[in-house]
């Protein structure tokens, strides 16, 4: 395929290549600019999110340039996925069970996790009382509404609420 590309490219002034929008279509844009030989400033990108002639069509009316800066932080994203990856995931494999890997964002998503399950299994619940009422004018039948008593005297109650089922009652 690269072969037929570098064929044709030469015979066009312009060309357009249509990849993601994200980081990731942005290298494949600009490795496709190089494999043709082609400057990557010359090189048109085009845009759309659904096959339909009309967002085709309008992609082609609005083209841009190679972004750069997209180019770069997939570039530094590859980098980092194998500094973590490929030194973290043998290391992990050889010592705590075969097949285990770590990853960039693989390795910080599941410490929030553990994270997050330390703090549940640490939870102990406690028993509070709220002192809730339907309140409505006597003369406007279903105009009411559910209000929860959140303090007394100006002062809030302790969160989660009054902790004394005697306290609650002598509200």
């Amino acid at each position: 395929m690269v072969q037929a590309l570098r064929k044709e490219a030469p015979k066009y002034s312009t060309l357009f290549l249509a990849t993601d929008e994200d980081r990731e279509g942005e290298a494949i844009a600009w490795h496709t600019a190089h494999l043709l030989k082609r400057d990557p400033n010359e090189i048109k990108r085009v845009v759309f999110h659904e096959i339909t002639s009309s967002a085709v069509r309008q992609a082609f009316k609005s083209p841009r340039t190679l972004d750069p800066n997209l180019v770069n932080a997939q570039q530094a994203r590859r980098i980092l996925d194998r500094i973590v990856g490929y030194t973290l995931s043998p290391i992990l494999g050889k010592r705590l069970k075969k097949g285990l890997s770590a990853g960039r964002v693989q390795s910080a998503a599941m410490r929030i996790l553990v994270n997050r399950e330390k703090e549940i299994q640490a939870f102990t619940s406690e028993k509070y009382f709220l002192i809730q009422a339907q309140l409505a004018p006597a003369n406007q039948p279903g105009t009411g509404f559910s209000a929860v008593l959140s303090g007394k005297d100006g002062k809030n109650f302790p969160k989660p609420g009054i902790k004394e089922r005697t306290e609650a009652e002598a509200i």
